[in-house]
């Protein structure tokens, strides 16, 4: 084959078309200012430094309206390679494994501020504060050279080096953090939203004294200012089991894994985090400490979530330096990539260590119910779920229900949703089984959320018939709502 000539292509990617996409892969924004703030947490872990010194990120809010100005800053050492820092995927000198993509300040950036034109970054390092200046990066973002310049001082508050980020968005980029609900929130309320999140994401950070995260917000002239606090689940009692630490290769070298489960007491006052749904339950891992992905229940035990599960938390934070070692996550780092080996190891070894509570269903809630307020009737002398009877002739068939007054027993049949004819024939057995037992049976009670017509009439043909002793059976339709148990 004759090559007549080469054809070099020019393909330098449209910096303006890849901006307005960059950000896609973000949800909300906190997911947004956790990428500066996990900027920040790389830096203080790679330069150790001073013990002494305050690892400190404030965040910023000011309300003008119809956009909300933000701003990031950290007490760190400072971008020390501004190339690398604002190149895709520059993971060159990456300080801990929250490094580990290279898209994080990029994709935040983006996602904040679509137009590229409000948002500046500012940082200072040892050697620009020999010389009494910072760096200032302007938009907008390009791949054939970008604005830079140094300038004199510095404007940080926290310390003598560190990074600051600057941005602005709109109002409706900011509501996204209660896209969950269609009422309108306050500012205040976003605010407070934004607060749970980090407290929930950072809380063993915070825990463990490693970075003090503090929250500052200005509406209307008025100015709030807090640190945060961790956001821990609260566990009921006796339920908690903590594993020891194992030390664990996932398929690329050693991993500390820390485990502890059990079922919470849901928190009556968070938005989001442990309060009891089905979506804040299962299982919540942590890479150093930092939440990478929560709510996981079919990804591990191959099954729906299920409200049975709403209080059952599982809590797994991997520790390591290697970042080849640790699972590797989706760019946003809100999730783990399932079809990775290392992090369906990471499952098998949950599911290999973790007991599931025994799920139980809707009826059997109901039936517990309903045991609590027969335990509470004047004259009821005894009261048990699932009671054998056609004891004496070792068949021992379980009633739902076994309810004494002294000697004559009441004999529940119990259903969650309609009942059927057979549910009648149930009640029957049951009858029949006490009257071989030798107990005097009073009453049958059919109780569901609702009874068909043709149910009703052979309740009233049953009740006509005699028992084995020659004695027509008593047998009674009722609902769940008219013996005052809530559905």
């Amino acid at each position: 084959m004759t090559v007549f000539d080469k054809i070099n292509i020019h393909n330098m990617p449209m910096a303006k078309g890849i901006w307005k996409t960059m950000g896609s892969n973000l949800t909300d924004v906190a997911q947004a200012i956790c990428e500066f703030v996990d900027n920040a947490i790389s830096n203080f872990r790679g330069n150790p430094g001073d013990v002494t010194q305050l690892r400190h990120v404030k965040i910023s809010l000011v309300n003008l309206g119809t956009t909300i100005e933000i701003s990031v800053e950290d007490s760190g050492t400072g971008i020390k390679d501004l190339h690398n820092a604002l190149t895709l995927a520059g993971t060159e000198g990456r300080e801990s494994p929250l490094n580990e993509h290279g898209f994080g300040l990029k994709h935040a950036l983006a996602y904040m501020d679509e137009n590229n034109c409000k948002w500046e970054i500012l940082t200072r390092t040892e050697e620009d504060c020999r010389f009494n200046r910072f760096a200032r990066i302007t938009p907008p973002y390009d791949f054939d050279g970008m604005k830079a310049s140094y300038e004199e001082g510095w404007p940080g508050e926290l310390s003598d080096t560190g990074t600051l980020v600057r941005f602005t968005c709109p109002l409706e980029v900011f509501e996204t953090l209660a896209q969950d609900t269609k009422t309108k929130r306050t500012f205040e309320q976003l605010v407070a939203i934004l607060s749970e999140h980090l407290r929930y994401i950072y809380a063993d950070i915070l825990k463990r004294g490693e970075m003090v995260l503090s929250l500052s917000w200005k509406s209307s002239g008025m100015e709030h200012s807090k640190f945060l606090t961790p956001l821990l689940p609260q566990w009921q009692d006796g339920t908690l089991v903590e594993l020891p630490d194992q030390v664990f290769n996932l398929g690329g070298g050693d991993v500390t894994i820390s485990c502890r489960y059990g079922s919470i007491c849901p928190d009556e006052e968070a938005h989001s985090h442990y309060i009891g749904n089905m979506e804040s339950s299962g299982a919540e891992i942590r890479v150093n400490g930092r939440v990478v992905e929560s709510g996981l229940m079919r990804a591990i035990w191959k099954r729906a979530t299920h409200n049975v599960f709403n209080q059952f938390l599982v809590q797994v934070d991997l520790r390591s330096d290697n970042p080849d070692a640790l699972p590797a996550t989706r760019t946003a780092k809100n999730g783990f990539r399932h079809e990775k080996r290392k992090a369906l190891n990471l499952f098998a070894w949950i599911q290999s260590n973790v007991t599931l509570p025994i799920r139980v269903s809707k009826e059997h809630e109901l039936l517990r119910k309903l045991a609590e307020i027969m335990r509470h009737k004047e004259g009821v002398t005894y009261v048990q779920e699932e009671k054998h009877v056609f004891e004496r002739d070792e068949v021992n068939v379980p009633v739902d229900l076994f309810v004494s007054r002294g000697n004559k027993v009441t004999l529940f049949e119990c259903k969650a949703k309609r009942s059927s004819c057979l549910n009648c024939y149930q009640l029957c057995m049951y009858w029949d089984g006490s009257l071989r037992d030798g107990l005097q049976v009073e009453e049958g009670i059919l109780i569901a959320h609702s009874h068909p017509l043709k149910v009703r009439r052979l309740a009233k043909v049953l009740s006509l018939l005699p028992g084995p002793d020659g004695v027509p059976r008593k047998i009674r339709l009722t609902t769940w709502a008219e013996e005052g148990v809530a559905v």
